[in-house]
């Protein structure tokens, strides 16, 4: 806790937050604005309406964004978001955009990180649920 918080007092702005590890440190309104009112409350959403993709989904897609540098994880995550689009016509709309959400964050480095972050967040969100 003690190195999470020198990173935070490192952090340009005076106000800034690090969550689980270095590489995640955020001034404040750019963890509202982008991590958690955007991505965050985008993949809380999309697991409100599809319940039935778990865990191993979610453990799945934090693993392609971890490794977006190796070029070929951008052809398996849209190969992955296209493989679990629902049957459903009125899910797909919603899906649709979940999925373009996703893909586009991962082609860009700051968006991944903060979809990383989204992702230990929702983890934790949901973890604490099951116990």
């Amino acid at each position: 806790v003690g190195e999470l918080e020198d990173l935070s007092k490192a952090h340009p702005e005076k106000n800034a937050v690090t969550l689980f590890a270095a590489g995640h440190t955020y001034g404040w309104d750019d963890f509202v604005n982008h991590v958690w009112q955007d991505k965050f409350k985008t993949i809380y959403n999309f697991f409100q309406l599809q319940e039935e993709k778990g865990k191993s989904f979610l453990y799945k897609l934090l693993n392609l964004v971890r490794n977006r540098e190796q070029k070929i994880n951008l052809a398996r995550m849209a190969y992955f978001l296209a493989r679990f689009e629902p049957q459903e016509k009125e899910q797909q709309e919603s899906y649709s955009k979940f999925a373009q959400k996703i893909y586009n964050w991962m082609k860009n480095e700051e968006e991944s990180r903060q979809l990383i972050t989204a992702v230990y967040l929702y983890a934790y969100w949901i973890r604490e649920k099951e116990e």
